[in-house]
């Protein structure tokens, strides 16, 4: 099972990570994550196929290796047979991510053009001055 912790240098100062390729490092997998920062990169080696979770309703980019779970069609035993590994792959074993609660958003006051300017708001949500 995964233990995901956030990094940090006194807990894991002496961490050492092995770049390359292989089945005993994570990449004998069908697809992973990829965004459309990457599409361009991605698409010109590997099928991109959206998923649909049947619970939320959103849709999710895959890049696609292979065609049954654990088949990595890219993967030549210690070498990656792409020119462009997808950053999912790429960054293993971390991850990048959002904390599952995290403080909500403050908004940016509207930008009114045309009206005399307004005091911005101060922390408690009233009008400074």
């Amino acid at each position: 099972m995964s233990n995901h912790q956030i990094l940090n240098p006194a807990d894991h100062g002496t961490l050492r990570v092995h770049t390359g390729a292989g089945a005993q490092f994570g990449d004998a997998v069908m697809a992973c994550l990829t965004v459309p920062l990457e599409f361009r990169a991605v698409q010109a080696h590997y099928p991109i196929v959206f998923r649909r979770d049947a619970a939320s309703g959103q849709f999710s980019a895959l890049a696609m290796f292979g065609f049954d779970n654990g088949e990595n069609l890219f993967l030549e035993g210690d070498r990656w047979d792409a020119r462009y590994r997808p950053l999912a792959m790429a960054i293993q074993p971390f991850l990048i991510g959002r904390p599952a609660h995290r403080p909500r958003r403050r908004r940016h006051p509207p930008v009114r053009r045309g009206r005399p300017p307004h005091a911005l708001p101060r922390n408690d949500g009233r009008a400074a001055g």
